[in-house]
């Protein structure tokens, strides 16, 4: 991998923290998309939305999901704050 793919790789990842985070962390568990999705309760494609970085949980959603994926709370809310500020930087020109 070039140098220059390595950052692109890179800067996509921090566009998606909180949803690596989430992936990771379900998967270690050992929960489908589905099963997660019942658990909090919400929908399939939220999770999988989450997990690609395309929206982020509210705070009551945060709280739920690092109790049942045994994550502390506030890893998971500095990972959903990075997202937003990549997400503002991005919007705003800032990379």
């Amino acid at each position: 991998m070039s140098q220059e793919d390595n950052f692109h790789q890179r800067t996509k990842d921090r566009d998606k923290v909180f949803g690596l985070l989430l992936t990771r962390a379900r998967v270690k568990k050992g929960f489908s998309q589905d099963e997660l999705a019942r658990k909090i309760p919400c929908s399939q494609q939220l999770i999988s939305n989450y997990e690609r970085g395309k929206s982020l949980p509210s705070y009551q959603v945060v709280l739920r999901m690092a109790y049942l994926l045994g994550i502390g709370e506030r890893k998971m809310r500095e990972a959903v704050v990075q997202q937003k500020l990549e997400a503002i930087k991005r919007r705003h020109g800032f990379r």
